[in-house]
């Protein structure tokens, strides 16, 4: 963890150092070199957060008070969900994000999504991932951001993660690195 912090602490916005007020919840959307984005797929269900066994995420992470900031949620997000070589990836400046969403459509059931773009810089043969806790997370895949809205049609991907990574590619975020 102290090696992640190393890599990424000066690249930090100041939103991601303040302390966390709310239980809420921080998505990452990861994306390779190439412009894919890293999904992963879901091993247990979350009736409260729409969340289905087999179904296709982003990673994911709930911080509360309890936390010292988002960073440290961030990191632990990474080290927990895909573990592996974790140097390879670096936070993109500029890319914090923050919503107030419904869950199951309730507005009377609101929580707070923090989200963020990380990149991850290694080769593709580097990219074996896998979880902490095999209980979380049952596999990986990279999908380009037309594959992702295919499967986001078909149902196979959670709700609310189309149109987070609509938004950083309407940003320009997940162009390939030539």
């Amino acid at each position: 963890m102290e090696k992640l912090r190393h890599i990424i602490r000066e690249e930090v916005g100041q939103e991601l150092k303040e302390p966390v007020d709310v239980e809420a919840c921080l998505a990452l959307v990861i994306r390779d070199l190439r412009g894919r984005v890293l999904l992963v797929q879901e091993n247990h269900s979350s009736p409260k957060h729409e969340r289905k066994r087999g179904q296709w995420s982003i990673v994911t992470e709930t911080c509360s008070p309890e936390d010292n900031s988002l960073f440290e949620v961030l990191t632990a997000g990474l080290l927990e969900e895909v573990s592996g070589d974790i140097k390879n990836f670096r936070l993109v400046i500029g890319t914090y994000k923050k919503d107030i969403l419904a869950c199951n459509g309730d507005p009377e059931n609101v929580y707070t999504r923090h989200s963020a773009l990380v990149v991850y810089e290694g080769e593709e043969k580097e990219a074996d991932f896998y979880p902490s806790d095999p209980g979380e997370i049952s596999g990986y895949k990279w999908v380009f951001f037309e594959e992702l809205r295919q499967m986001w049609q078909r149902g196979e991907v959670e709700k609310d993660v189309f149109p987070l990574v609509s938004f950083y590619k309407h940003q320009d975020c997940l162009n390939p690195v030539e």
